[in-house]
């Protein structure tokens, strides 16, 4: 076996415990190999070991605290200010157009104010006629 085939089959495999007869046979045989296998097993070792410590309960909650920090939805924050700054607008809308609609109203005379209202209105005739017109 060469050793790019070895390589492969280390790699393929995923652990040195894993492996052929074959490939077996060339670690016996070649150092740099073999040393590949010995770390590959070192690595995993020390993996294990870290993964059996275990961490004090403080840094547990410190990380899931930092987590919630950072996850803020911030949608929510700003919601109430985008309330207000609608509620805002609609006021200030509704108070310029009144004021223009009046302003608008005083420029003409009563009998256009009477025919806009008479012609506009859904029941035209009936109440303002007999609030306009009477003797």
């Amino acid at each position: 076996m060469k050793c790019e085939s070895f390589n492969n089959e280390l790699v393929n495999s995923g652990d040195a415990e894993k492996l052929s007869a074959e490939a077996l046979k060339h670690i016996e045989k070649c150092s740099s190999c073999k040393y590949q296998v010995e770390m590959d097993r070192a690595v995993k070792g020390y993996i294990n070991e870290q993964k059996s410590r275990k961490l004090p309960s403080y840094i547990k909650s410190n990380i899931i605290t930092s987590i919630e920090r950072e996850s803020v939805n911030y949608f929510n924050i700003f919601m109430p200010a985008l309330r207000v700054a609608s509620l805002l607008v609609l006021f200030f809308t509704g108070y310029y157009t009144a004021g223009y609609m009046a302003q608008e109203r005083s420029d003409v005379g009563d009998e256009q104010i009477v025919y806009y209202d008479y012609f506009t209105t859904k029941d035209s005739g009936f109440s303002f006629e007999s609030i306009w017109f009477q003797d």
